[in-house]
């Protein structure tokens, strides 16, 4: 008896199991091909077993994976990763330059939506109130463990992220101009091969996307500890 183990919430999934699949599955069209790959990244199956199962079986949950991934997003401000709490920027208006950078540079790739998660969400270090405080920003390098991050809560923060903190981050980049001689600011933007304008064009271009609803149609469903459905066949 072959038992298949089926997320029934999208923080069932995480991050690097979406990434994995659309770098699989880029440019293919062959359907059964398609459904393997499905099943193999979100659900764990062993691909030698996938002639074994029944037709309707696999045609149920696939369809029930995609309606995961089509779910109405919301935003989480806390998760869970590895055992230490992340809280999400309080305020996207007082990001640093050095955040700026890195957003730049990161596109809105989903296969690079780990370290745009890397820099939107940092342990939390203290509340107060409704308040709180995370850690300074210190670059990427760690960002391969946010390939852990619950699905659902990386979809919510880039759907915020691109409909309400690009607005924010323009607004910020306008008053960044008048401060755009500042010769520690523009050594910090050179050595990354870039100039305000560059970035506020791509910001714009961001923001275009939006507008013509090009973001990827990935969302959330909720959040939490969940069961997984179990098929056996």
């Amino acid at each position: 008896m072959i038992k298949v183990i089926v997320p029934t919430e999208l923080n069932d999934i995480t991050l690097g199991q979406l990434q994995r699949y659309q770098k699989l599955t880029e440019g293919v069209e062959d359907q059964d091909i398609l459904r393997q790959t499905m099943l193999s990244v979100f659900c764990d199956l062993d691909v030698k077993h996938y002639d074994k199962l029944h037709a309707q079986h696999v045609k149920e949950i696939c369809l029930g994976i995609e309606s995961l991934l089509n779910t109405k997003p919301y935003h989480e401000r806390f998760f869970t990763l590895e055992g230490v709490k992340m809280a999400f920027i309080p305020n996207l208006d007082e990001i640093t330059m050095g955040e700026y950078v890195d957003l730049e540079s990161v596109g809105h790739e989903v296969d690079n939506w780990h370290r745009l998660m890397c820099i939107l969400y940092r342990p939390l270090l203290k509340t107060f109130g409704n308040r709180y405080d995370i850690e300074n920003y210190k670059g990427y390098d760690n960002a391969s463990q946010y390939k852990q991050m619950p699905l659902g809560v990386a979809l919510g923060a880039v759907v915020f992220f691109w409909n309400l903190g690009s607005d924010l981050l323009l607004d910020t980049l306008k008053s960044l101009k008048q401060v755009e001689k500042d010769e520690v600011l523009k050594e910090h933007l050179l050595k990354n091969g870039l100039g305000l304008a560059h970035f506020t064009d791509s910001l714009k271009e961001i923001s275009l996307d939006l507008n013509r609803s090009q973001i990827y149609p990935y969302t959330l469903a909720s959040i939490g500890l969940h069961m997984k459905q179990t098929y056996s066949n």
